[in-house]
């Protein structure tokens, strides 16, 4: 058996192709013997790393590879003005710490495409990455509670390093696709995995999206609650953030409704 058959039976397919090549050229420039295997040893470290990214890019349904040179901020004054904060995603420090990224705007903003771009950013980095619009997910989902496969469906969702959900609130959740939705994001928020979502919809707005509810001020609504209830809820925001965390888990209880009230009232005077 040839040196370059037994490379090749090692999975060194790099280092045997390249073995005559580099054997030539190392004589040419009188490299020695440890400089030359350290050459092969990186050439062929270089080619798996690759070969890695392509795999990552097949399985991350992407279907593109963009740049951060294609995302032009001068096309809308919403870009020119995050400029420096898009281009400090792509350090990835958001994924080493598995914090959440949320792209809110409207259509033909660049939500999608920068999510892509982040996304591409982080394959490169070879790691792993899936890229899925909301409704796809959840119709996935849905459908695995039909043959039972939803405990091995739902980890197609949890375990990627990052995880791009596109377009939620175009359809607004039922109980059932709510609940499998908090499912996955629950899971990577406890795996402190990085979940990308672009939205045309208002932080404000996504009880209604979520629960399938038509909230219209969630945020200065005056709110009343049983005692027993508020007391069963485990709350852990102390600011502004309460508002939207106390509805949505009064809204994931399935025998409890909320109604708005209309009230009038006269404003204050300095008088």
């Amino acid at each position: 058996m040839t040196l370059p058959e037994k490379l090749d039976q090692l999975s060194l397919s790099t280092m045997s192709r390249q073995l005559e090549t580099t054997i030539s050229e190392a004589a040419t420039r009188n490299r020695s013997v440890t400089a030359t295997l350290e050459w092969l040893a990186d050439m062929e470290l270089e080619a798996r790393n690759h070969r890695a990214i392509e795999r990552r890019f097949k399985c991350s349904r992407l279907q593109a590879q963009p740049c951060i040179d294609a995302f032009h901020f001068h096309h809308h004054k919403t870009r020119s003005q995050n400029k420096n904060r898009i281009l400090r995603l792509l350090d990835l420090e958001f994924l080493h710490k598995g914090t959440n990224l949320v792209f809110i705007g409207n259509p033909g903003v660049g939500k999608t495409f920068l999510s892509k771009i982040v996304g591409w950013r982080i394959c490169q980095a070879n790691q792993r990455i899936l890229f899925t619009t909301a409704m796809d997910m959840l119709n996935h989902l849905l459908a695995s509670q039909v043959d039972h496969s939803l405990v091995r469906k739902l980890k197609t969702y949890t375990e990627p390093t990052a995880l791009v959900v596109d377009e939620l609130g175009y359809l607004a959740l039922d109980q059932q696709t709510s609940n499998l939705f908090y499912q996955v994001i629950s899971t990577r928020h406890s795996q402190k995995r990085s979940t990308i979502i672009t939205t045309n919809t208002a932080f404000s707005d996504w009880g209604n999206i979520l629960f399938n509810t038509t909230i219209s001020d969630m945020e200065v609504g005056y709110k009343a609650f049983r005692g027993d209830l508020i007391r069963s809820i485990d709350l852990v925001s102390d600011d502004f953030r309460f508002e939207p965390e106390v509805t949505a888990k009064v809204l994931r209880h399935k025998d409890i409704r909320l109604y708005e009230v209309p009230i009038s009232y006269y404003g204050r005077t300095f008088d």
